[in-house]
């Protein structure tokens, strides 16, 4: 089931929210001043941003999300704004703005990015990141998502952000671990599908195989239960390198704004 927005005392958050707070860390020392965090949701990326920051505006559409932000995640240097962008009041220019996994939930990706542009300094830098979409919707099997509206390949996320934008750094977030990695063997031995250990399956048949002939029974297959908690994915960023921009599992863009 797709996800919308992120919730720290969520079971779910061991899921998603810490690949989302390796992106606002990657984020944190490539940002300074006065920072726009677009989509702010919860706040809790914006909590960390205010860390080091002059000072940070969070900008959503939900009041439920900026009502928990300003529950939860507070500093004397945070203001949580509900509204659009253009909704935001006229302040100087901020010196940079933070737009993670977003991009993909609007219908006009460029007039977005127009808008962040507008919001900027000259120079101002624009760290973004977004879903591959041929490692989602596109992908093997498509990973639907009721939610996201313009998945970008990366010829598409590139050619959006060149409009207003110069880029200067390309990198991927991929799983270096598979979910579920610390119970492989009994999800094996229970036939589940994760194509990272076809070898331990294979090995499991053979033992199936040895066990049958000797009289011997597989010990009981411990239960899967609880999914959710349970799904635990490392990821990694990394320099995207030419060969991996249809295999990237998220691209992170840093650019600056074009004068």
């Amino acid at each position: 089931m797709a996800i919308e927005r992120l919730q720290v005392a969520n079971s779910c958050f061991r899921e998603s929210g810490i690949s989302h707070l390796q992106r606002y860390l990657f984020a944190q020392p490539r940002v300074h001043g006065r920072i726009l965090d677009v989509a702010c949701g919860v706040g809790f990326g914006t909590y960390l941003l205010g860390g080091s920051a002059e000072h940070v505006v969070g900008v959503d559409l939900s009041a439920d999300a900026i009502e928990e932000a300003k529950a939860q995640h507070t500093r004397d240097n945070l203001t949580y704004h509900l509204g659009t962008l253009d909704s935001l009041p006229p302040t100087a220019p901020f010196d940079a703005a933070v737009s993670l996994e977003t991009i993909e939930h609007v219908p006009d990706p460029i007039g977005f990015l127009k808008s962040v542009h507008a919001r900027l300094k000259p120079g101002g830098t624009l760290v973004i990141s977004a879903p591959n979409t041929l490692q989602h919707q596109r992908g093997t099997p498509p990973v639907p998502n009721p939610y996201h509206l313009n998945e970008p390949t990366y010829s598409d996320l590139r050619t959006w952000v060149s409009n207003h934008f110069n880029i200067t750094e390309e990198w991927e977030q991929s799983r270096t671990v598979a979910p579920r990695h610390d119970a492989t063997e009994p999800l094996a031995r229970a036939g589940a599908t994760l194509g990272q250990y076809r070898v331990v399956r294979f090995l499991v048949a053979i033992e199936r195989g040895l066990r049958r002939l000797t009289g011997k029974d597989l010990p009981p297959v411990a239960p899967v239960i609880r999914y959710t908690d349970e799904l635990i994915a490392d990821t990694t960023l990394l320099p995207l390198l030419p060969a991996r921009r249809d295999l990237a599992h998220t691209f992170l863009f840093v650019a600056r704004a074009k004068p």
